[in-house]
């Protein structure tokens, strides 16, 4: 709580996406080492309220100008209304998990849209993402080369070891088609891809369409390598059809430099390689043919979506459909009917609405951020009817962490 009060906000934002990722694997230390978790499970939401008060002391006290088109209202709106859905929740802790997803992205994006950014924001945030997206990827082959057993157990998702040595999983998701997939230090194959498929993407964007020093270029060029090959080894299907659109929107039109087409070349022969010498092929080919199991099912579980829908119009509450829940009274793969089932139509729709009017506003800026967030946003919108995995906590709020810096009123270095 100290530390957050004496940072700069642009400190504290780039505090939280250093310790996030990691923040399932601490987690677990934790209970393993104090019993609990219960010291570290709001650290993220009071360093993002520290942050908020300030800027709105700010704001107030010294006349500093709400950042244009930012939906303040709207977002105000939706929290209020979540707020008073939480208190009146049956299940508090349930409660508070969906609570966090829908409201502390929007109050992150305030955030990031409003504070003041030294001219070295950019380079400390390449730097920032650099350092903390390699000690994931690090970690993460770590877990699936070397210590697949320790990892399991210490994270929560293996029943047993069986005598075999083999990891008896907790979850289905945790292997797919008879092999283990990489998870890393998050909670799952699909959220550690859903991660690296936005480290990838950002690089990807700063790398192609921003000038660049020869050191930033190394370091990026070796971080989106070691990020291809840990979103592969996720085999999160959703995770490569968000980098397949982003590629596909953001650099349709560029003109590639020499260099960049080399880059893209090895990639390519790189992917042609795993698919012809490992399952990744066979893995893809049955997931967009629906034979493997997941996918399978995907079909069903929208539709199932709808009548749900259509038959609790006003919800059932905040928590009892996100896929933590104690008490969960209906699943589904749909991160829209998640939210639709849960806050009932009206709300649901609203939220959907904020994410719409975000992305339309942003197109009205001209920002690296800015260009960055819009396409991302954009496949958020439209991955969410495809998959539940958009619900997770470190995704959503470093994609709303661009979306606020999109918004940022400061003309710097980038523009």
């Amino acid at each position: 709580m100290l530390l957050s009060i004496r940072l700069k906000v642009e400190d504290a934002i780039l505090l939280v996406m250093s310790i996030l990722p990691f923040q399932f694997l601490i987690k677990h230390i934790f209970i393993i080492l104090e019993g609990s978790d219960k010291i570290i499970s709001l650290w993220k939401e009071t360093i993002i309220i520290v942050s908020f008060f300030k800027i709105l002391k700010l704001q107030i006290f010294n006349h500093y100008l709400f950042s244009k088109k930012f939906p303040f209202i709207l977002f105000s709106l939706i929290i209020f209304v979540e707020l008073f859905m939480l208190i009146f929740a049956p299940e508090k802790n349930d409660a508070l998990v969906s609570f966090k997803v829908y409201c502390f992205p929007l109050i992150t994006a305030y955030c990031t849209s409003n504070m003041k950014m030294s001219e070295s924001f950019l380079n400390k945030l390449l730097k920032n993402l650099i350092f903390s997206s390699f000690f994931v990827f690090l970690i993460s082959h770590l877990q699936l080369y070397f210590f697949s057993n320790q990892f399991a157990l210490l994270m929560g998702i293996a029943d047993y070891i069986a005598s075999s040595g083999e990891i008896v999983f907790k979850y289905t998701a945790s292997v797919i088609m008879g092999h283990q997939r990489m998870y890393g230090p998050f909670a799952g194959p699909n959220e550690l891809g859903l991660y690296t498929s936005l480290i990838i993407c950002f690089f990807s964007f700063v790398l192609f369409k921003y000038k660049l020093s020869k050191v930033n270029k190394i370091f990026i060029t070796f971080i989106l390598l070691i990020a291809l090959a840990t979103l592969i080894q996720t085999f999160s299907r959703i995770s490569w059809l968000f980098t397949g659109l982003f590629f596909f929107i953001s650099f349709r039109k560029i003109t590639f430099k020499k260099e960049v087409l080399f880059s893209l070349l090895m990639l390519f022969s790189i992917l042609l390689f795993l698919y012809f010498t490992t399952d990744f092929g066979n893995i893809f080919l049955s997931s967009i043919k629906f034979e493997e199991a997941s996918a399978e099912g995907r079909p069903d579980s929208f539709f199932d979506g709808l009548k749900m829908i259509i038959n609790h119009p006003m919800g059932l509450g905040i928590g009892t459909v996100q896929y933590s829940a104690t008490k969960q009274l209906w699943q589904t793969e749909i991160f829209w009917w998640l939210v639709l089932v849960e806050n009932g139509v009206f709300i649901g729709l609203l939220i959907f609405y904020s994410y719409l009017i975000t992305f339309i506003n942003l197109n009205i800026k001209k920002s690296l951020f800015a260009q960055f967030a819009k396409n991302s946003l954009i496949i958020t919108i439209v991955v969410g009817f495809l998959s539940v995995i958009v619900f997770e906590p470190t995704f959503i709020t470093f994609l709303w962490i661009f979306v606020g810096l999109g918004f940022n009123k400061l003309k710097i270095i980038y523009e």
